[in-house]
């Protein structure tokens, strides 16, 4: 259950970025979210970002998707707690690079799930 509630949050909090999901949610994973590359950014640039200034770390794509999604992960011992830190940088990130007008979107459709 708490897989399928932190993928369920995870999911809607990308959806308020303006990101798109990868694959279509009927047939996405409880343990792992990935996320469409956004026009006008590389995965390299999100995650680089995120990592370099926010201590945050978030996988890439393998094979053919590699520069084309990014991946987070919801499995495990996984809260609120490091979601809400994982899409405030996410958020910042995009502000950062002129993707995003509200950074804390992510986070707010986090907390509709969690609080």
């Amino acid at each position: 259950a708490r897989h399928h509630q932190a993928a369920a949050a995870t999911r809607d909090a990308v959806k308020a970025l303006g990101l798109e999901l990868f694959p279509d949610e009927a047939v996405s994973s409880a343990t792992v979210t990935a996320v469409k590359m956004p026009e006008g950014a590389t995965d390299a640039q999100i995650r680089g970002t995120m990592l370099d200034k926010y201590f945050v770390q978030l996988a890439g794509g393998q094979d053919h998707l590699k520069g084309n999604i990014i991946r987070i992960g919801h499995m495990g011992v996984i809260s609120y707690k490091e979601l809400a830190i994982t899409f405030t940088a996410l958020g910042l990130t995009l502000k950062g690079l002129g993707l995003v007008d509200d950074a804390g979107a992510g986070v707010a459709a986090l907390a509709d799930h969690y609080i």
